[in-house]
């Protein structure tokens, strides 16, 4: 039996692995095919995947996103941060 995940979080690159039908593997091997000078590792793709790696590379997600042929917006879990008290979003006003 192997160790436990640390995060199971359903994560946007899941659910649109899960849509097209694509495991971590073929998802990796898209991106290697294609990036020959710009592989990505199983691991980083798993880390994405569970949501326990949130901060990679501009480069990486655009990777992601041509080889799923979606847009950044469909892959970043940004919606967390517009919760209320999370964050101040609105714009401050400038006095001149």
């Amino acid at each position: 039996m192997g160790r436990k995940p640390k995060n199971n979080k359903t994560t946007k690159l899941k659910n649109i692995m899960l849509k097209k039908n694509l495991s971590r593997k073929e998802l990796v091997d898209i991106i290697n095919t294609n990036y020959p000078d710009m592989n990505i590792s199983p691991d980083a793709i798993s880390r994405i995947c569970t949501g326990s790696r949130i901060d990679y590379k501009i480069s990486t997600l655009l990777r992601l996103c041509k080889a799923l042929k979606v847009t950044p917006n469909d892959l970043i879990d940004y919606e967390h941060l517009l919760q209320k008290n999370s964050i101040d979003i609105q714009p401050k006003e400038i006095q001149i």
